[in-house]
């Protein structure tokens, strides 16, 4: 029995399969329900669903006690292994049973990791705000327990912090937090912050080198198409996951990342001009149907978005991503353009003025001539939040480059708005960047763009006019 809790510790907490596989050749376990629970564990890790799901079950008809704690880790295996084949509310039962059970028992592991199943669960089902009750009570017990090291916690963990970046993009003057880098997964959720928070030049670095690593070593699926949608959403070429193992051998069509690589690549498609048939897509929407996975289906629904009223139903729809329209900005910018022509009410276009900015994405920087005049009257201080302002960083990241208070960032705001004649975030950032281009053919020998805007009476109105040709 030693050797099953050695093999059952190694791979729980230390998250190394292979080495149980060895203890266990060395040490057979020679009870078949705890032979198959280990079996079950090492197959999850190592990706196959299927065998995951065939073991767990062999291990719940074996180890019927519910009081038994191996009774609750089968049981949270069982869940996973169906949530991992793609039935995303069958797994939700088993996972629930585990968790009382392990609340009951006082088993802070296996409670850890029923919560982070849910909270996977719930974010597949309904979208990642549905996942926030299950992760909180994740960081409660952390808290409680000081378990921080675990693997189980920095799942957690990442879960949070991705709801994080979820709602800053809901929130344009809220910057995704940074993250300490712990492993592959954490360097992903890292240059998906540096993306959000303009710096898409050190992103697309880090996601370089992480391809290469994930070429060269052993990654799970669920990372690798993390990666490749963090690819596509920094507008590198396409790279898959590497499907060749049990997943890809599999005749079962509906395992949940052959579902999400489904959906990958019909929006890869599109935006190479060469989207699926209307049948193909219809066939794949009706799967995600079928199996519940609704955020999924809103994801297809953006990437079958062809109109400017389809786009805002996507906007509005209670279960979408707000990182997937980052993935098809190319496709999906002329309905954004033609939406904001409308008259809408002012809460909806702020939406869609904030859609559009996440969209454009983050910009070049180009070097600034600090001896350069001022234009349209601004003072040399408003003039740099207007430049800031059109490098789409928030009010927080303005304040925090200026080193200024919010508040004074939004006083420079409102002055350099009347001066300018400028009705909302969308016209400014619009009228920093023409200025920031005739500041550039300033430079160059031609006129200065203090002539052009600041010392001509109505200049400004002519600059309007060329942005809006």
């Amino acid at each position: 029995m030693y050797a099953a809790l050695q093999a059952g510790w190694l791979i729980e907490a230390q998250r190394l399969p292979h080495e149980a596989e060895r203890l266990m050749r060395r040490q057979p376990v020679r009870e078949p329900g705890v032979r198959a629970l280990l079996q079950a564990a090492i197959a999850e890790q190592y990706d196959d669903a299927l065998a995951a799901l065939a073991f767990a079950e062999q291990a719940l008809a074996q180890l019927t006690d519910p009081l038994d704690p191996l009774h609750l880790w089968a049981l949270r295996l069982l869940g996973m292994a169906r949530l991992e084949c793609g039935d995303a509310r069958q797994a939700s039962s088993p996972l629930q049973d585990c968790l009382r059970g392990a609340h009951r028992d006082g088993l802070l592991l296996l409670q850890l990791d029923a919560l982070r199943a849910l909270a996977r669960v719930q974010a597949l089902l309904a979208g990642p705000q549905a996942a926030r009750p299950w992760l909180e009570q994740g960081v409660l017990l952390l808290a409680q327990a000081g378990l921080e090291d675990l693997p189980a916690a920095q799942s957690i963990r990442r879960q949070v912090l991705q709801e994080r970046q979820q709602q800053a993009l809901l929130t344009s003057d809220e910057a995704p937090a940074p993250v300490s880098l712990h492993s592959a997964a954490d360097a992903l959720l890292a240059a998906q912050a540096l993306r959000l928070n303009g710096d898409a030049a050190t992103a697309r670095q880090q996601v370089q080198a992480l391809s290469l690593q994930a070429a060269q070593l052993y990654w799970p699926l669920k990372w690798q198409m993390e990666l490749a949608q963090l690819r596509a959403r920094l507008g590198l070429p396409a790279q898959g996951p590497a499907l060749a193992g049990p997943a890809a051998r599999s005749e079962r069509p509906h395992s949940l990342v052959q579902l999400q690589l489904a959906v990958h690549e019909a929006g890869q498609a599109r935006l190479a001009g060469q989207p699926w048939s209307a049948a193909r897509l219809d066939a794949l929407a009706a799967r995600l149907l079928a199996q519940g996975l609704l955020p999924l289906h809103t994801r297809l629904a953006l990437v079958r978005s062809d109109s400017a009223a389809e786009l805002g139903q996507w906007l509005h729809a209670p279960g979408r991503d707000a990182l997937d329209a980052l993935a098809l900005a190319p496709v999906l910018l002329p309905w954004v353009q033609e939406r904001l022509q409308a008259k809408l009410p002012r809460d909806e276009r702020l939406a869609w003025q904030h859609l559009l900015a996440q969209l454009i994405g983050p910009r070049e920087t180009p070097a600034r001539n600090a001896a350069a005049p001022t234009p349209g009257g601004l003072t040399r201080r408003e003039w740099q939040v207007l430049q800031l302002i059109g490098d789409d960083c928030s009010n927080a990241q303005i304040a925090t480059q200026l080193s200024l208070s919010e508040a004074t960032v939004k006083t420079h705001i409102n002055r350099l708005y009347a001066k300018l004649g400028l009705q909302g975030r969308l016209q400014a950032v619009q009228m920093a960047r023409r200025l920031a281009a005739l500041a550039v053919e300033g430079s160059a020998g031609q006129q200065p763009v203090g002539a052009v805007v600041g010392d001509a009476p109505g200049a400004v109105h002519h600059v309007k006019g060329a942005m809006a040709r």
